[in-house]
């Protein structure tokens, strides 16, 4: 984006995906609003929800796991829930249970390496297609984790500002999870105060399209000499939107 627009500038990313995660990336245009979007992010201000496939059926639709996590010893990438780790509290909504597979909704009070997908495997349902705490899947050939959803106030203005990467069967490599599990294809913001509803929650499946687009869709900030949003597509590197 930045050889595009020609911008000469320090790359100042605010948050983070795991490899083979897609879904929603924050970049800083200078310093300043990089510090004040990472002490949004210390005062867990700045709001980040996923969307998840998980083996197995949740005994409790709605649930918190609140477990330390630390590196794994003898790994350099692999982490695990341990008594001398770092707090890490997720919460979790079951969206839809179908045959030993649950849609699942995702926000985190804390930000350590892996925690969504540590915390699932701890509990017994890993996210489909993660070989690093799970097992691999016919149906997609990553982990089936999305950060769909981020929000906070504005550096400028202290409005909230709100950026939505739905799902879309035609440009992630959900495709195949998504035609058999049926993945909201989007989430309303009463998921914020936990009012979830299995019956009404669930988008139905979007017609595949003529032409789909390039990258997932977003809601743009007017102010975009502030800060830039891209869309993490794993594998396919043209589908990336301002």
């Amino acid at each position: 984006y930045f050889e595009q627009k020609n911008i000469k500038k320090k790359i100042r990313p605010i948050n983070r995906l795991d490899k083979d995660t897609s879904g929603i990336v924050i970049f800083a245009k200078n310093e300043y609003i990089q510090e004040f979007l990472v002490k949004e992010m210390k005062k867990n201000t700045f709001f980040k929800e996923y969307i998840a496939v998980c083996e197995g059926i949740f005994e409790s639709k709605i649930g918190t796991i609140n477990l330390p996590i630390g590196r794994k010893e003898n790994s350099i990438i692999e982490r695990c829930v341990c008594s001398d780790g770092d707090i890490a509290i997720t919460h979790y909504n079951v969206l839809k249970s179908l045959k030993n597979t649950s849609v699942v909704h995702v926000t985190l009070e804390t930000g350590r390496t892996h925690q969504i997908r540590v915390h699932l495997s701890n509990i017994g349902h890993p996210i489909l297609g993660d070989t690093l705490y799970g097992n691999p899947s016919s149906v997609i050939n990553r982990q089936a984790l999305h950060a769909y959803k981020i929000k906070f106030a504005h550096p400028i203005s202290n409005k909230p500002s709100i950026y939505i990467a739905n799902i879309e069967e035609s440009v992630t490599p959900f495709k195949n999870a998504y035609m058999k599990y049926k993945i909201p294809t989007t989430v309303g913001d009463n998921f914020l105060n936990n009012k979830l509803k299995t019956n009404t929650a669930i988008s139905s499946i979007i017609a595949t399209k003529a032409n789909p687009p390039d990258s997932a869709s977003l809601k743009h900030n007017p102010l975009e000499y502030v800060y830039h949003a891209t869309i993490a597509v794993p594998n396919n590197p043209k589908n990336i939107q301002k």
